[in-house]
């Protein structure tokens, strides 16, 4: 431990110190090179001024073949000097991986040899930081790796909100599901039982914030049913606040989390309401602007995960809530609406197709009466919907050749 805590000294004080340069262009270092003999690739003798600068005093003392040997100097080590080469963002970057490495080697989960933690992959950290409940730690290290990158994308996602969408699919979601629904087997999803453990009450309830989370009062139910319960309760709250969070710019994690949600539970229980909104890009029943092209969410993709887990009733009323919305107010805005003004409207036809031929389908080997029924009328009111869109289309049509014709009038 006395080796991590002066690993760590180190690093931060390292990163810390090098903001101090007045000039942003100076704000690097070279490892191992502590004076200016040394930056210029000297080494292992002892030199004076002249031999660092032949040109010191006016003069040009040095011989030739000295030069050449310089010069070859260089360019044989310019390699091995950038790998060793370190900016500030470096510095920030290994600071935060040394804190991150001391947090996991004072669990006591953790490795107990320091070597394996010391050498451990940036990728396993990240991953291993969630999942002994140290959120905050992998958010701050994935969000330093980002801006180190200086937005580039590693096979085509972004390296925070990649490793966000790992830490709440693979971390926080498994732990919510399980511990807030009793029936579902936690050992088929928690393979490791110390992990089970984890996130601890503690963590979850700083992570929360102040904690105003109830304690449930089934006082029939077990001590542990209760604590497992308060667990998840936290757990689910502390992944609609990351979720809320970080979909709000990259509306990927909140489909990811929407699958691993509906693939934890078997498509048995619905999705959150605040996490269909944010698919549905926080869509006011009266606004039905762009319909399935919402540029901050993509209705489109909960339709797919709908079809994919069987929730068919759920994709009905999904399609219908879209295309009728506000029915009255798409059919006065109707003869008005033109693309030049942005009225330009999405709808998954296709996807809607593979909805009700799926459905029909479904309906031949349905033998519960009442499930049927209900398959059968959200499937009306979805091509009551789909009728009443086509109507409006041929509305808007009618009302923009009118307006092209005026325009050409005049």
């Amino acid at each position: 431990r006395h080796i991590m805590d002066e690993l760590v000294l180190a690093a931060v004080s390292s990163a810390q110190l090098i903001e101090l340069v007045s000039n942003p262009d100076q704000r690097y270092i070279v490892s191992g090179e502590l004076t200016a003999a040394q930056a210029l690739g000297w080494s292992g003798k002892s030199i004076n001024a002249r031999e660092v600068d032949p040109l010191i005093d006016g003069s040009n003392s040095c011989e030739e073949s000295e030069a050449m040997d310089v010069d070859h100097f260089h360019s044989d080590n310019a390699m091995h000097r950038l790998s060793r080469l370190y900016t500030a963002k470096d510095l920030l970057l290994r600071a935060k991986r040394m804190v991150a490495l001391q947090t996991l080697q004072n669990d006591a989960l953790s490795p107990e040899n320091l070597l394996d933690i010391l050498h451990s992959s940036d990728t396993a950290i990240i991953d291993a930081l969630p999942r002994l409940g140290y959120f905050d730690h992998a958010i701050s290290f994935s969000h330093c790796k980002k801006e180190n990158k200086e937005g580039a994308k590693p096979q085509g996602r972004d390296v925070f909100f990649d490793a966000m969408s790992h830490m709440l699919c693979k971390c926080l979601a498994p732990v919510a599901v399980t511990l807030s629904r009793p029936l579902v087997d936690k050992n088929l999803i928690l393979n490791d039982i110390e992990l089970q453990a984890r996130p601890t009450i503690d963590q979850l309830r700083l992570l929360t914030g102040d904690g105003r989370l109830s304690r449930p009062h089934d006082s029939w139910q077990s001590e542990g049913f209760l604590d497992s319960s308060q667990r998840g309760a936290f757990a689910m709250e502390l992944l609609r606040l990351y979720t809320e969070t970080f979909a709000a710019e990259e509306i990927s994690i909140a489909i990811d989390l929407a699958e691993v949600l509906l693939d934890l539970d078997c498509g048995r229980a619905k999705l959150p309401c605040w996490l269909t909104s944010l698919i549905m890009g926080n869509r006011h029943f009266t606004d039905t602007s762009g319909l399935f092209g919402k540029n901050d969410g993509n209705p489109t993709a909960l339709l797919n995960l709908y079809i994919k887990y069987g929730l068919y009733i759920d994709g009905c009323e999904l399609v219908t809530s879209i295309l009728l919305g506000d029915e009255n107010a798409r059919r006065q805005a109707a003869p008005s609406r033109l693309p030049e003004r942005g009225s330009i409207d999405f709808v998954p036809y296709e996807k809607i197709d593979i909805l009700w031929n799926t459905i029909q389908s479904c309906l031949g080997h349905l033998q519960d009466r009442d499930a049927k029924s209900k398959l059968l009328r959200s499937r009306s009111a979805m091509e009551y919907a789909l009728h009443k869109h086509l109507q409006l289309m041929k509305v808007s049509e009618q009302g923009m050749l009118s307006a092209r014709a005026l325009q050409q009038g005049r």
